[in-house]
Parts: structure tokens; sequence; C-alpha cells
């Protein structure tokens, strides 16, 4: 639950009509709302990381995906191979450049990345 607090305040956002002509892709208009429905980014890669993450670990998040989000062993797969994809996208659109550090480790004989 902790991890939904982070996106799912915030992952549809409803925008002006004005505001949608501003973008590069048209955007749906909600019904009944007069707002057209648009994500911020970040918020759906929180909800990605969060979906790959609970994958991971079903024992941990009470069973499967799809038991969980009401969608089908494919639909999960599917779901997944997009949240990777659109993961691995931004890191490589906007990728942090940011160094490092690294340490010796001798009691491995070899150096490892210093978390």
């Amino acid at each position: 639950m902790l991890w939904e607090n982070l996106y799912a305040p915030y992952l549809l956002a409803g925008i002006t009509a004005e505001e949608s002509s501003q973008l590069a892709n048209a955007t749906a208009l909600s019904p009944g709302l007069e707002l057209y429905e648009t994500q911020i980014e970040v918020f759906h890669y929180l909800h990605c990381l969060n979906f790959i993450r609970q994958l991971a670990w079903p024992t941990h998040y009470g069973g499967t995906a799809a038991s969980r989000y009401a969608i089908s062993r494919g639909q999960v797969f599917s779901h997944a191979d997009h949240c990777i994809n659109a993961i691995r996208e931004a890191l490589m659109c906007n990728s942090p450049i940011a160094a490092l550090p690294w340490q010796f480790n001798p009691a491995k004989n070899h150096s490892e990345i210093r978390f």
C-alpha cells in the first residue's frame, strides 16, 4: 500500500480543452467531466515499477497479479511487458548520468558498487 500512495492519487489528471490542444497527441475527453484525461509520466513509471515488484513476490502481495487486478494471465504478461518497456525507454531517453561510487571488498576480492 505504501508504494501505491506514491502514485495512485496522481495517476490520472484532468486538463482543459485548451491545455489538451497543446499536447503532441490527442487525449480522451472524460464523459460528464468536460476534462481531458492525461497522466504525468513519473506516476505511470512508479505504477509500472510497483507492478513488476509485485510480480516478483506474489505470495507476499496476496496471490497472483491476475487475481489482484482482475485480469487474465495473458493480460498480466502483456502489462508486465508494457511496464518493462516503458521503464527501459524512460531510462534510455532520460538517463541519469551521476557517477556511482565503488569500493573494494577484500572478503570477495573484488570491487562492488557502494550503495
